[in-house]
């Protein structure tokens, strides 16, 4: 017997173990849900026959070639048909390696999102069905051989002949797959299908539940166990239907509780649990994988392995997870998935994993108004994931949403179908974690302000996706190129309003001038307007990163001046998540909310984003806490640092002091000329607050070298300018000439290449 025998006879006998060591009951029950087609996981379906036993064409009359992945396509993607000995074109094996890694990835990529997955091609060794029990093991998906082998030799050949001339296969290759068909059986694990039984077997079938005495669906319940326990204190009922919508954990502070209470009624025949898109994260560290959320890595895991909750029943209550249920409920027809749909399709096989999970659409999509409009009267929708609207259970005349903000203190949605028909029932959350805790908080009613930005043509606003209301506003790029400032471009830098409750979410500075580059920044201005003393900060070269915080939300606001959800973005969010523990995560939040404050960042990141300066380690630094009002006001220096102690956070440095405009004007007149300070700059700031920035030589020597390497790579000649400058020629001079020459190279690796050429 073979390995593969062993292995696949050990599988099923693991499998039956698992069952038995989890049943509550001595005589194992088994769900309706799990005897039924009603509910199909991830479908893998691998085609198996002779070239020219209409593989292919059946796909095509089917409708399905849009879900199949073709070798032979693939080939054809690789390398083009080349000319054999006869003189006429043949798909080219020669990339075979190649060309099966292609077909792999893509299959796997499919796998991940849950998608109807068909392969299409002759399959005639055991060793890629091998291959593909892996793939659907590890993606939990369903394994099917779609089998041609009634199409016999004869009629093959005949079929071939009349496929394209490039297509088709000599007749001793076909003979020889078919010889290599005949040598080996399938796995018994494998279920073989024959084309004529594909209506029947793949259907997602309507599953009649009219003769529960009533139907609970369950919301999100993120950690949040007491509403769940208070509406399920009289148990679970025989005679009724427990469905939950997925989103078990996370955000709220009883994560253990709920998962405890949940594995208790899981092997009930009338619990079913759908799975949310949190859920992923439960299942990474039920198998000792690190979780992709910061969140679950941060808090829910903490807890989880605090109160000793077992990987192994968590892994076993995984595997138990639905991805929908489309049942009948007397005159209804009723789709529950946890992240919504627009259109219950003709067969929910079409529709991926990903889709009924995350939902159609995204976070700003009216789902419940699409599906209503898209389907019958007689079909309905439950589901939970996304409320950004705000909207009551019955969210529209047909899809009820059952995401209440459990865990900020809103509600633990149930909707209850019986035969009086739909009933919404909200059960408040009382236990709250301090990261969403209700307080009298401060919102600046920022009217006038609101209004003045959205009329001026020199200010952009941009809408925040994924964040319903919260928009940006900067200036546009013709006020800094002609200099329009005003009152209100001055402000609109790193602004961030939520344009319902006009509460300035997030700000940053308002816009100040590099020393010189206006009149009241010129020496000779400042010689006469600066109040003594004069502090210099030290510039770092990285970019802009601002905390802020949402009152209406009750979120932290990462973003950089443009965007909440960007590459800049999320290197800050997870800068930020690298540097701060728990406990100084609540505080920050707390000083965020009660002192209506931004914190503005410096964000180094030499890795991912180098600029001009060379940096060896990331660094997020705190430059200044900001009142999030209309006009611009911030800690001083001495708050600022023991808010950064008490957050410990990195916080600016304070390189110089002057208290004479003698002393500044000495420290400059070196600092102007001095090539061997590998700086950005400076920020200066006087006693009254005025701001101004001073960038140093050797900074704006490389940034305006970048420029010129930008115009060379274009084709373009450099500037006689730079061509002028002596360090400049040398440097361009080089670079024309160097094999560096238009490999897109940051200036800081070019830099370092020509000073090592120069040894």
């Amino acid at each position: 017997m073979s390995l593969f025998y062993f292995l696949n006879v050990f599988s099923k006998l693991k499998k039956a173990l698992d069952i038995i060591i989890f049943s509550p009951e001595k005589n194992i029950i088994i769900s309706e849900f799990n005897e039924r087609r009603d509910n199909m996981s991830n479908t893998l379906v691998v085609l198996k026959g002779l070239p020219g036993a209409g593989k292919s064409h059946f796909l095509k009359t089917k409708g399905l070639d849009v879900y199949s992945i073709s070798p032979d396509q693939v080939r054809n993607l690789v390398a083009a048909p080349v000319q054999v000995e006869g003189g006429v074109y043949k798909v080219n094996h020669y990339f075979e390696k190649q060309v099966r890694k292609l077909v792999l990835d893509l299959v796997e990529k499919r796998l991940q999102r849950g998608e109807l997955t068909i392969i299409d091609a002759t399959h005639s060794k055991l060793t890629y069905w091998n291959e593909y029990r892996q793939l659907a093991e590890k993606y939990k998906a369903k394994l099917y051989c779609l089998d041609f082998s009634h199409i016999d030799i004869e009629t093959a050949k005949k079929q071939n002949v009349l496929r394209e001339e490039y297509k088709q296969v000599d007749d001793l290759i076909i003979e020889k797959i078919n010889t290599q068909l005949e040598k080996w059986i399938l796995p018994e694990d494998i279920e073989v299908i024959k084309p004529g039984e594909w209506d029947s077997k793949f259907k997602w079938e309507l599953i009649n539940l009219s003769h529960y005495k009533r139907i609970h669906h369950f919301g999100d319940i993120h950690g949040c166990y007491e509403p769940l326990q208070f509406y399920l204190k009289d148990g679970v009922k025989e005679d009724e239907l427990y469905i939950f919508v997925g989103d078990y954990v996370d955000r709220g502070i009883q994560n253990a509780k709920v998962l405890n209470y949940l594995f208790s009624i899981m092997n009930l025949p009338n619990v079913v649990f759908l799975e949310g898109n949190h859920e992923s994260h439960l299942i990474n560290w039920a198998n000792n994988l690190q979780a992709k959320s910061k969140e679950f890595e941060r808090h829910t895991k903490t807890e989880l392995e605090k109160e000793s909750v077992s990987r192994k029943t968590t892994r076993y209550f995984c595997k138990k997870l639905k991805k929908a249920v489309y049942y009948q409920y007397e005159d209804k027809e009723v789709l529950v998935t946890h992240g919504g749909i627009s259109k219950i399709p003709d067969n929910l096989l079409t529709l991926s994993s990903e889709q009924m999970v995350r939902g159609v659409g995204n976070y700003s999509t009216n789902i419940d108004e699409l599906f209503t409009k898209n389907n019958p009267k007689h079909t309905y929708q439950v589901h939970g994931h996304r409320n950004t609207f705000e909207l009551p259970i019955r969210a529209a005349k047909r899809s009820f949403n059952l995401e209440g903000g459990i865990e900020r203190g809103g509600c633990l949605r149930v909707l209850v179908l019986d035969g009086d028909g739909f009933h919404p029932i909200k059960v408040k959350n009382t236990t709250v974690s301090a990261r969403y805790e209700k307080v009298e908080e401060k919102v600046f009613k920022n009217h006038t302000l609101l209004k003045e930005l959205k009329e001026s043509r020199y200010i952009k606003e941009l809408p925040q996706q994924h964040y319903q209301n919260i928009s940006s506003f900067n200036f546009k790029e013709k006020v800094f190129k002609k200099g329009l400032w005003d009152k209100q471009t001055i402000k609109a830098r790193g602004l961030f309003i939520n344009t319902e409750s006009t509460e300035i979410v997030s700000r940053s500075y308002n816009k100040f001038f590099n020393l010189n580059e206006r009149e009241e920044t010129s020496i000779k201005k400042l010689k006469e307007t600066l109040l003594f003393p004069v502090s210099l900060y030290v510039k770092e070269n990285g970019f802009l990163g601002i905390l802020g915080y949402d009152s209406h939300y009750k979120n932290v606001i990462y973003s950089t001046k443009n965007y909440i959800q960007s590459k800049h973005a999320d290197l800050f969010r997870e800068s930020f998540f690298e540097r701060v523990s728990l406990e100084r995560e609540e505080k920050i939040m707390k000083a965020l909310r009660d002192k209506s404050l931004s914190l503005v960042f410096e964000v180094v990141d030499p890795l991912n984003d180098p600029h001009i300066i060379e940096y060896k380690d990331s660094k997020l630094i705190l430059l200044d806490a900001i009142y999030r009002e209309e006009d611009f006001r911030k800690l001083t220096y001495e708050q600022l640092t023991n808010l950064g102690n008490e957050l410990g956070m990195q916080i600016k440095e304070k390189a110089f002091t002057f208290n004479a405009w003698e002393e500044l004007e000495e420290w400059y007149n070196k600092a102007e000329k001095d090539f061997s300070n590998q700086l950005e700059g400076y920020v200066l700031e006087d006693k009254n607050g005025f701001i101004t920035k001073i960038k140093l030589p050797y900074y704006n020597f490389w940034k305006w070298m970048r420029s010129e390497v930008e115009k060379i790579d274009k084709g373009i000649e450099p500037s006689k300018e730079a061509l002028n400058n002596s360090r400049g020629e040398t440097f361009l001079k080089w670079y024309k000439g160097s094999k560096h020459k238009k490999m897109n190279q940051d200036i800081i690796t070019l830099r370092k290449e020509f000073y090592r050429d120069r040894i």
